[in-house]
């Protein structure tokens, strides 16, 4: 059934406006007005939104994809802002073509690298820190008073930081951060907080924690395995494992139970509001396969498509994207209304390129060079004429 309910904003004429030939495209003032200053409100009163994308553009011609002039091809990462170009950053020390060091925050591009034995994290393209050690940035919130919060991974193994502006607010030199880079539920990684700064992870001993409220405390759990996911949901710890007894668990406060035998081989909890909450579950069959499914905290299962798709399920996980065994987009769920978007032709490149809510629908898929990438609009497609791949889509 093709998914057609409201009608797309009008971003087509932008959007095929920007062609690999553009000049500097908006210099001096008026890209930093673009870029930062108080939102505008629309007739309503309601703060106006944007629709951000970030991209990696390589030369018109070159197969990015088999990339091999890598390191020595000229390319640059471009942010767009509702179908206009308004930053453009040539890949060079400092910015990466790797997605998850690409983060859009309040009509910005955060970028972070490392270089040599630091990390170094920018904003537009300009340096605003950095520290010593090689770390991945696995958590990112930009505060409203313009802090960066950072959760660091060592690059080399266990042991992280948590940072504000670079300095380091609390640190386990044997923890392991729970939460996944990007995640389509929550936007900031692995900050997993439903107010406040919460995060969770493990240390060495099976030890497993939560950061709220300035401290970790540890959460007391059944002779856990595998930790798939640790965060509050309505002031409460809830947390999905495994343990040696069983193959899914959920602990909800000091409520510690079996909802379903599932074999869960990932578990991700999906917030519903207040102390509501689904999980989105990927559970292996005993010939082996892998089936991706909803399932209610009474252990009730509602099951996606099969036969070896993978889903990157967002918000309640009603709303979903679909791919096959090669990344190729089957299929994409907005509110119970599913397309398939010339199923097979495009890919999602990760979770950061979905924005749903319950209003909106926005998801950038990248085509096989030559194809330009394009963004799907609840059943409608724009082509963004370039040579490339999306990194990130956010209305805000």
């Amino acid at each position: 059934m093709r998914c057609a309910l409201i009608p797309p904003l009008l971003l087509a004429a932008g959007l095929s406006a920007c062609s690999l030939s553009d000049p500097d495209f908006l210099p001096g003032p008026s890209r930093n007005d673009l870029l930062s200053g108080p939102r505008e409100e629309t007739p309503d009163g309601r703060e106006e939104r944007h629709l951000w994308i970030s991209a990696v553009e390589y030369p018109e011609g070159y197969d990015w994809k088999r990339d091999t002039a890598r390191g020595q091809v000229a390319c640059r990462l471009v942010l767009f802002r509702d179908g206009s170009r308004v930053l453009e950053l040539p890949v060079l020390e400092g910015v990466s073509p790797d997605m998850d060091m690409h983060r859009i925050a309040g009509g910005h591009l955060y970028t972070d690298d490392v270089i040599g034995d630091e990390t170094v994290l920018s904003c537009d393209g300009k340096e605003i820190f950095r520290y010593k050690g090689r770390e991945t940035i696995r958590g990112f919130m930009a505060g409203s008073g313009g802090e960066i919060h950072t959760l660091g991974q060592n690059r080399s193994g266990a042991g992280f930081t948590y940072r504000i502006d670079g300095k380091i607010i609390h640190e386990e030199p044997t923890g392991i951060l729970f939460g996944e880079p990007g995640s389509g539920d929550f936007r900031s990684g692995a900050f997993c907080g439903d107010k406040g700064i919460s995060f969770s992870f493990s240390t060495t001993g099976g030890h497993v924690c939560l950061w709220q409220d300035g401290s970790p405390e540890e959460i007391q759990l059944q002779e856990p395995q595998t930790v798939f996911d640790l965060r509050p949901v309505g002031g409460r710890p809830v947390t999905v494992y495994s343990s040696r007894a069983s193959p899914l668990r959920l602990a909800v406060g000091d409520n510690d139970y079996t909802p379903n035998s599932l074999r869960a081989v990932k578990a991700r909890i999906l917030p519903l509001g207040g102390e509501a909450f689904r999980l989105f579950v990927r559970y292996r069959l005993a010939n082996g396969e892998d089936i991706d499914a909803l399932v209610e905290s009474n252990g009730k299962v509602r099951q996606y498509k099969g036969g070896g798709y993978r889903t990157e399920a967002v918000a309640d996980g009603e709303s979903y994207v679909s791919s096959d065994r090669e990344g190729r987009v089957a299929a994409i769920c907005w509110k119970g209304e599913a397309d398939a978007p010339e199923a097979g032709r495009w890919t999602l490149m990760g979770p950061q390129c979905i924005w749903m809510d319950d209003e909106n629908a926005w998801v950038g898929l990248t085509g096989q060079p030559p194809d330009c990438p394009a963004l799907w609009n609840k059943g409608e497609m724009t082509t963004l004429l370039m040579n490339g791949y999306l990194t990130g889509v956010v209305y805000e």
